[in-house]
């Protein structure tokens, strides 16, 4: 049946099963439902690519009806605006600015996602800042059990060509961590190095718990001495240091590291909540081997010494104890062994 239906600007023809008439005048007839409510769910059924058009372009409530509608429609209504979709990812993407972007793939996000890894290839092609971050909120919405592989894959063939770096976003981070993608931690890895995002060191503990407290010690060693004496880092992120500290007092590094002395330097930091997290690594470690962790500290600069036997000094514990009486022996700094002796232990 050829009907004309008014959409409140102008009258357009619509091609309507007969089905379709009946129920919605039996709908509008009983009152359960208003007219212009009505109307507006039936023009979010009919026009998905004028609907998206007008949600992508102006925002606001146009992309909020849209949002809800998907979130409450059907498989088969689900699809057809996810090919619509797919074809704007295809080709409106060079005109496309930030916002437009982010709107079309937060709409992507509400469909079956059947075009994922086609959407996740479009994005990468993107002209904008944030196309990586994009095309990773794509993927990591999509069902683990295809796009885990497809994520593997995509990160060994960028590092093959050379243009991994594009994929040091968070949002890769927060993937393959919900994902449990343990075989790209070598990329994880490499990605907190180069970005320092605290994301990358909570996919990193989750992906390879003990491997990640070795690679997390050789993070924290990259702060100089100097800067852990100021009251704000700069060397590298105060929040992936802290996460860091906090892993290695739950499986701690291997005694053989070559920064285990580094805790030290921690532990005599400015930052409070720095200080106090490598204590508790400190005092992990040297029940196991009093001896090497009273070594290691005797190797650090005098100041560490002297800032460790301070923080000893206001909370003495059995364990920090032996620590300074083994320290004691092996240095032959006399400030240092008077300091010690001065605990009167």
């Amino acid at each position: 049946m050829i009907v004309t239906i008014h959409d409140g600007n102008q009258f357009m023809h619509a091609t309507i099963p007969l089905l379709s008439i009946l129920l919605y005048v039996s709908i509008y007839a009983s009152g359960c439902v208003s007219s212009s409510s009505s109307s507006a769910i039936f023009r979010l059924k009919d026009a998905p690519a004028e609907n998206l058009v007008k949600a992508i372009d102006q925002g606001g409530d146009a992309f909020l009806s849209t949002s809800s509608f998907l979130l409450k429609a059907s498989q088969i209504d689900k699809y057809k605006y996810e090919r619509v979709l797919v074809s704007f990812f295809q080709t409106n993407i060079p005109s496309w600015n930030t916002s437009q972007l982010l709107r079309a793939v937060k709409l992507y996000q509400h469909t079956p996602k059947r075009f994922g890894f086609l959407v996740f290839s479009n994005l990468q092609k993107a002209p904008h800042k944030q196309a990586y971050s994009f095309a990773w909120m794509v993927l990591g919405g999509m069902d683990q059990s295809i796009a885990a592989e497809f994520a593997d894959s995509a990160l060994s063939q960028a590092l093959l060509e050379g243009h991994i770096e594009k994929h040091f976003v968070i949002e890769m981070a927060q993937a393959v961590k919900k994902w449990r993608l343990s075989s790209v931690y070598s990329v994880v890895h490499m990605a907190l190095l180069k970005t320092g995002e605290s994301e990358f060191v909570e996919a990193m503990t989750t992906l390879s718990p003990q491997k990640a407290s070795d690679d997390l010690l050789s993070y924290l060693a990259l702060a100089p001495d100097s800067d852990l004496r100021q009251l704000f880092l700069d060397s590298i992120d105060a929040t992936s240091a802290l996460l860091s500290l906090e892993h290695l007092a739950q499986y701690p590094p291997n005694f053989g590291h070559a920064h285990l002395r580094k805790l030290f330097s921690y532990a005599g930091s400015r930052q409070l909540a720095l200080q106090d997290a490598a204590l508790q690594v400190i005092d992990k470690l040297t029940p196991t081997q009093p001896m090497i962790v009273a070594y290691e500290l005797s190797r650090t600069e005098k100041w560490v010494q002297l800032a460790f036997i301070e923080r000893v000094r206001r909370d003495v514990t059995p364990n920090r104890k032996l620590l300074l009486q083994n320290l004691a022996t092996l240095t032959a700094d006399e400030n240092i062994r008077d300091e010690i002796a001065l605990l009167d232990f």
